[in-house]
């Protein structure tokens, strides 16, 4: 059941971020360039219709519709972002203002990405509830990426049982999530019936060091 109060802090963190932090912040994290797309594009060869959870600014999209030929869906919880999202990428892309734990998009996808730690917005029940509704529509060979930091760290919220407390500096706004290890993960994938596989990679951050991340990638179990 979604928390009305986790949902109104995690609404005003993203409704207060304007674009031009986005794309700082996206520089910051070195993924200005998308390696993280790199690492998912070789899977898509074969797909005909995408899903992107958690869009934001549409650094995803950007990349998907310069590449990709077939359907691409989006969705974002963000007023202020999906309409930025749908007078950039409408009508190429189909996009979703919906949050991501009440999920109505259709089904059929062969692909479903969730990048730049967007799983991390949902405690531990809603990310086992996401994977367990991602199942129901996605085809049969599909696949679902999850990226996101190595390692996150906690910064000190104390009602925050194992979770995260993501701040936004100019703003002050923020928001619980849960920083998901590879153990957890690896139970929510066996509870919901996928096989997971995990692997890492380094990119260059800003500052010219380099940052280890982690994608996910499930696949339903035959």
């Amino acid at each position: 059941m979604i928390n009305p109060l986790e949902k109104q802090e995690t609404y005003a963190f993203y409704n207060s971020i304007s674009l031009d932090d986005f794309l700082k912040a996206a520089e910051r994290a070195g993924l200005k360039n998308n390696p993280d797309m790199e690492k998912i594009a070789p899977y898509l060869k074969n797909a005909k219709k995408i899903l992107d959870l958690g869009a934001g600014y549409g650094r995803c999209l950007e990349y998907l519709a310069n590449t990709f030929e077939g359907e691409i869906h989006a969705v974002e919880f963000s007023h202020n972002l999906a309409n930025f999202l749908i007078k950039k990428f409408s009508p190429r892309v189909h996009i979703y203002e919906q949050d991501m734990r009440n999920l109505n998009v259709g089904d059929g996808f062969d692909v479903v990405l969730s990048n730049w730690g967007a799983i991390n917005n949902l405690n531990l029940n809603e990310q086992s509830q996401l994977l367990k509704t991602l199942k129901s529509i996605t085809t049969k060979s599909g696949l679902i990426f999850f990226e996101t930091k190595k390692k996150l760290q906690d910064t000190g919220c104390d009602t925050c049982g194992n979770g995260i407390r993501f701040t936004h500096a100019n703003t002050n706004s923020s928001f619980i999530g849960y920083a998901t290890s590879q153990e957890e993960f690896e139970k929510m994938a066996n509870k919901n019936g996928y096989k997971l596989s995990v692997s890492e990679y380094d990119i260059i951050l800003e500052t010219g060091k380099l940052k280890k991340r982690v994608l996910y990638m499930l696949e339903k179990n035959s």
